[in-house]
């Protein structure tokens, strides 16, 4: 289930809003305007039908359409969007830079922990991508059981890894295998071999003019 992420406490002000009219003690109608708070909504800006810019650079799309219906239902917000980089939209909202992060977020206990979710606006769903030389693999997965035994190659943090890890949570003794591409792991790996081969004590000694990884190991 996708949601908005409510990062943190909504502060600053914006431009005023004017409320629906209110009726005063003799029946007649008075309008009200308040100075409502400004929201900084983080976004990316490129997922085609959810948040996109137009052919004249309007932002728009279901999820930039759907927050902007959700502003003006609140006369006491104004949301304001600003582009991000998807690995920076969790930051803005720790560091305080942003109120609200519009990513289709998935809930997750790591998350929960740190964020406050939306209700849900999508129900989501994952597509099983199998290599053409094997379409009997292909024609036998109908269900997530079907899984089981395989090896299905999925990004660490992504919806699609915590729906498996979920599955495998609840079924210990019959798991799918799963192999992530960890880029942490590759470039310690390739650290060490650069270290190992004197790469690292050469550069450093050709630029810096000593060798930095004098005494170092993989364990440091």
């Amino acid at each position: 289930m996708f949601a908005l992420l409510l990062l943190y406490s909504l502060a600053g002000c914006g431009s005023q809003k004017t409320q629906e009219p209110a009726e005063t003690d003799d029946g007649e109608e008075t309008q009200q305007t308040v100075e409502p708070r400004e929201v900084i909504v983080t976004v990316i800006g490129m997922i085609p039908g959810w948040q996109f810019e137009d052919e004249s650079g309007e932002l728009t799309g279901f999820e930039i359409e759907l927050l902007k219906a959700i502003d003006e239902l609140l006369p006491e917000y104004t949301f304001t969007f600003e582009f991000s980089d998807f690995s920076d939209m969790l930051i803005a909202g720790e560091n305080g830079k942003a109120d609200i992060s519009a990513c289709q977020w998935q809930a997750n206990d790591e998350r929960i922990d740190r964020f406050n979710f939306t209700y849900a606006y999508q129900k989501s769903e994952q597509i099983i991508v199998v290599d053409s030389a094997n379409t009997a693999v292909a024609e036998s997965i109908e269900t997530i059981d079907d899984l089981v035994g395989l090896t299905v190659r999925v990004p660490d943090g992504n919806s699609a890894y915590y729906a498996l890890t979920a599955y495998n949570e609840a079924h210990p003794d019959a798991p799918i295998n799963l192999q992530e591409t960890d880029l942490l792991d590759a470039v310690n790996g390739a650290l060490s071999q650069l270290r190992a081969d004197g790469t690292i004590s050469k550069l450093s000694t050709q630029f810096i003019g000593y060798d930095l990884s004098e005494g170092i190991t993989d364990a440091d």
